[in-house]
């Protein structure tokens, strides 16, 4: 008995021993395994600058941002009032690369330029974007997509621009001696996705970049209480500016219909138009939030058609309702087609009462409420 526990006091010192050893070597190895990987995933540094017109909207500087991986390439973007073609061809500062956004009309120019501490000598990048619809929510996001695409295959070393070509593009005179062109090594995936975002095919003309037209064609509902239920075709047409804030004139029909005020069959219908104002916020890149508010004034016509024995009908009637008109609406889609799902509430101003002459008086069988709460449905392009 001695013996067998001699024998398992040693087997338990030696598994205690090599137990220890493990856990002394294991973390040593674990980091040794690991000092290569934080060379190799050293941080970049990438400054924007926004020229002029780019400057203008502050979302701009979130999306570019909002594209690149800050473990990687920290980004800083700044706005200048204009292109300085000394600062892209020598840029000044410890950034890594240099990139300038520059916009003309409906076109986008990107200048980029990277350092090379190693050999002290720079490299560049040109691209132009063209921009349907200026800087609208496609526009930036397509343009900061582009932006990051062209960083990574500039450091990569995957693409670049001779820089006699950026030269004659800035109106810059070329050097007298320009240095040889580097071999071009085979196309990464970043260079192919950059030459696919770039050669999407494109409409010759384009709107302006500071406004946009909209037609609208659909379908509303009103809700006149006692006058009930009134629907027909609705359309509208809309000028918003880059900003957001526009003006639109809607018009709604009220088709024909039988309504019964208190045993009296009257067929009324109806036209609305007003004149808002508009502003449109965008949540996302297809999905927008719109608030509107004016003025408008609705045409009503209504002629009695049935009533009982002792009720002698009258003779048809029309009817101006100046109104005000306020609401929201939930747009979503593409940039040039989309719908619009919108909520309104119609506020009349004039005081309407249905009567029935009764000898020297009148008896008020039914009286609307000025308020009519209105939906509609429709397609924009």
């Amino acid at each position: 008995m001695r013996a067998r526990r001699v024998r398992n006091s040693k087997h338990c010192r030696s598994s205690v021993a090599w137990l220890l050893a493990g856990l002394v070597f294991v973390p040593v190895l674990a980091a040794t395994a690991k000092a290569p990987s934080s060379a190799e995933t050293a941080t970049a540094s990438l400054e924007v600058v926004l020229v002029s017109a780019a400057g203008v909207d502050p979302t701009l500087s979130k999306r570019i941002t909002s594209w690149f991986n800050r473990d990687r390439i920290r980004v800083r973007v700044q706005v200048k009032a204009v292109l300085e073609p000394s600062a892209i061809l020598r840029p000044e500062g410890d950034a890594t690369l240099h990139a300038w956004v520059a916009l003309e009309a409906a076109r986008a120019r990107l200048y980029f330029t990277r350092h090379d501490s190693a050999s002290q000598s720079e490299s560049y990048l040109l691209r132009e974007l063209e921009l349907e619809h200026g800087l609208d929510e496609i526009g930036a996001e397509r343009l900061a997509e582009v932006l990051h695409l062209s960083a990574l295959a500039l450091l990569e070393g995957s693409m670049n621009t001779p820089r006699t070509e950026v030269e004659r593009s800035l109106g810059e005179p070329p050097a007298p001696t320009p240095a040889p062109a580097a071999a071009t090594p085979p196309a990464s995936k970043t260079e192919l996705a950059l030459e696919r975002e770039l050669s999407r095919p494109k409409k010759t003309e384009a709107t302006p970049a500071s406004s946009r037209v909209e037609i609208g064609l659909g379908y509303g509902l009103a809700l006149h209480s006692a006058e009930g239920l009134w629907h027909g075709p609705r359309a509208s047409l809309a000028w918003r500016s880059r900003a957001g804030l526009g003006v639109a004139a809607l018009g709604q029909a009220g088709l024909p219909a039988t309504h019964t005020l208190d045993g009296i069959d009257v067929r009324i219908h109806s036209l609305a138009f007003a004149a808002v104002g508009r502003y449109a916020h965008p949540m996302t890149l297809r999905w927008a939030v719109e608030l509107c508010a004016g003025p408008g004034l609705t045409w009503v016509h209504y002629t009695p058609e049935r009533a009982g024995a002792a009720v002698a009908l009258g003779s048809s009637g029309n009817e101006w309702r100046p109104t005000l008109t306020a609401g929201a609406a939930l747009a979503f889609g593409a940039s040039r087609l989309r719908a619009a799902l919108s909520v309104e509430l119609e506020l009349s101003l004039a005081r309407t009462r249905y009567e029935l002459e009764a000898g020297r008086g009148a008896l008020v069988v039914a009286e609307p409420s000025p308020f009519a709460p209105r939906f509609a449905l429709e397609a924009r392009y």
